[in-house]
């Protein structure tokens, strides 16, 4: 890898009900395979079904190294994550991984991206976090501001050092040490299944780091909530969503009553705007 000379990264990939070569994700890490030599790509499909034989031989065409993981029980995120941790990064004698790097299914991968993240850590070696810009349809959604339990998106691109008070950001793209995660991070909460693991870590990071750098490049990233989807695809993300909130703010009660009107608040609008009493229970 150019620039970044013997920085081995572990790649985590999740798919569910996602064909090997339909993932935009792999096909633009594809692209990128030069800047793969030492590093291992692990896929992890959460999908019912075992990729067919011919997925299989694309992917191991495609990247240098990879290991290919099939769980048909769809373990929740926060699950699949603590696995690779223990599985990849807290043996007794771990491969030298320096950094895992966490995407989804759906984003696509600025060419750029390995570079630039050479250039950020030669800049900023002490930090344990970088992140992308992350954008869907135009918007900048990642990284965010976050308040409590409600994040707005910037309105202006921002790259470099930020501070980690206040700021939150989704999971695809998040590049984070491997002594961070091997020596200080406690895991994820395995009730968050969906969606809450990107918030539960930024909280967990800023408890011992003030900053963490954003890279100059973007990642396009399909985001649910700017997706026409079926109405039962809804309901299942709000009440998974509406969970996450919960638990993010379970401990102190005034935290605690506050998020639960939150999500009542948030249930009944959404009621009303699919006319669909299914969002309030």
């Amino acid at each position: 890898m150019a620039g970044l000379t013997r920085v081995r990264l572990l790649i985590l990939v999740v798919l569910y009900r996602r064909a090997l070569r339909r993932s935009q994700t792999l096909g633009s890490l594809a692209a990128c395979r030069a800047d793969l030599e030492d590093s291992l790509l692990v896929v992890w499909d959460n999908g019912p079904e075992r990729a067919a034989e011919e997925e299989g031989q694309w992917l191991h065409r495609a990247f240098p190294r990879v290991a290919y993981l099939h769980d048909a029980a769809n373990p929740g995120l926060a699950t699949v994550y603590n696995r690779t941790i223990a599985h990849y990064l807290k043996p007794a004698m771990p491969e030298p991984f320096d950094y895992m790097v966490l995407f989804d299914h759906d984003s696509k991968i600025d060419p750029a991206f390995f570079a630039e993240l050479a250039r950020a850590r030669r800049a900023h070696p002490e930090i344990p976090l970088f992140l992308p810009l992350v954008t869907a349809q135009g918007r900048i959604v990642s990284p965010a501001n976050f308040y409590v339990f409600k994040g707005f998106y910037w309105k202006k691109k921002r790259t470099g050092l930020s501070r980690t008070r206040y700021r939150t950001a989704i999971n695809s793209g998040m590049v984070i040490s491997v002594p961070y995660l091997r020596d200080e991070f406690l895991g994820y909460d395995e009730r968050l299944r969906s969606y809450g693991t990107d918030n539960f870590f930024m909280r967990e990071y800023n408890k011992n780091h003030g900053q963490f750098v954003i890279l100059d490049c973007a990642i396009e990233h399909d985001l649910a909530c700017f997706t026409p989807e079926p109405v039962e695809t809804k309901l299942r993300r709000h009440h998974e969503n509406m969970n996450s909130v919960r638990l993010l703010n379970e401990e102190g009660s005034l935290r605690a009553w506050i998020a639960q009107f939150y999500c009542g608040v948030h249930s009944l609008r959404q009621a009303i705007r699919y006319r669909d009493l299914r969002f309030l229970a």
